[in-house]
């Protein structure tokens, strides 16, 4: 006995496959397939749809939606992910990016730019920051 049957797959919970018996089948005809048949009063699942891919680093458009003490936070982080020796370059997210795949072996530690704009956006939504609430210091975590 299986104590965890498995779910149907996705897509398939309104579809049932069932022999209707002996089928007329006009001369000519090798095989006939079987009918998808439901109880007829589900609705259809919904289309998918595929979403765009999301750029890596936050563009200018993603960074002005969000208040300006945010924006100048998450500007001050990204500059705290360049070296010491480097100056501070005019656009400090991409020269984060470049700074970390640098001295990184792991591509994926640029992810971690996205990761800090996302959570700083979803908490200025969430909790109704505007350009003068200041950003707590823990909104990022450790670096």
């Amino acid at each position: 006995m299986n104590p965890r049957p498995k779910p149907p797959p996705p897509g398939g919970e309104n579809v049932q496959f069932f022999d209707l018996g002996p089928q007329y089948v006009p001369p000519g005809i090798p095989r006939v397939n079987l009918i998808a048949g439901g109880s007829g009063n589900a609705p259809p699942p919904p289309p998918q749809r595929r979403r765009k891919p999301r750029a890596i680093l936050p563009r200018a458009a993603e960074l002005a939606r969000v208040p300006a003490a945010a924006r100048e936070a998450f500007l001050q982080r990204c500059l705290a992910r360049l070296p010491a020796d480097q100056p501070a370059p005019a656009d400090a997210v991409a020269a984060a990016a470049v700074a970390i795949l640098s001295r990184s072996s792991n591509p994926a530690a640029v992810l971690a730019i996205r990761r800090d704009f996302d959570r700083l956006r979803r908490r200025a939504k969430f909790e109704g920051w505007t350009d003068e609430t200041p950003v707590p210091p823990d909104t990022f975590g450790p670096l």
